[in-house]
């Protein structure tokens, strides 16, 4: 009599795995409206190519630009402040350092006259 192969808890696991994680990665993918294949590829880092989703022509094109504007405007949002922030920090910078090169350019013009008047002091004792 041959003996029965029962299968232990782990393998009743890894069998539910490789059936229920692809399965989730399709739904989610097509519940945020991608193409689960492209998806994959873009997870993988490879290169995406575009899998036709049965729409036509401009339906699509404009569903993309749409997918794009999106995707910008919910990027933007953080970006903007730090770009507010960090045009905040330059501009400080920029005026401490404008306020330095004016303070330099005192001082210098203030030494010129010296010079001028040390110069013209010489060509008088000639």
């Amino acid at each position: 009599m041959a003996r029965r192969i029962r299968p232990t808890g782990c393998t009743k696991f890894l069998v539910v795995m490789i059936i229920l994680v692809p399965l989730a990665f399709i739904i989610a993918s097509l519940y945020n409206g991608k193409n689960p294949v492209n998806a994959f590829q873009e997870l993988l880092g490879g290169e995406i190519t575009v899998v036709e989703d049965g729409l036509k022509g401009e339906a699509k094109e404009e569903e993309a630009e749409k997918e794009v504007a999106i995707e910008e405007d919910v990027i933007s949002a953080p970006e903007e402040a730090n770009k507010t922030e960090t045009a905040q920090a330059e501009n400080k910078s920029k005026q401490k350092a404008i306020g330095q090169l004016e303070d330099k350019i005192d001082d210098l013009e203030k030494r010129l006259q010296k010079l001028e008047k040390q110069l013209q002091n010489q060509e008088e004792e000639y």
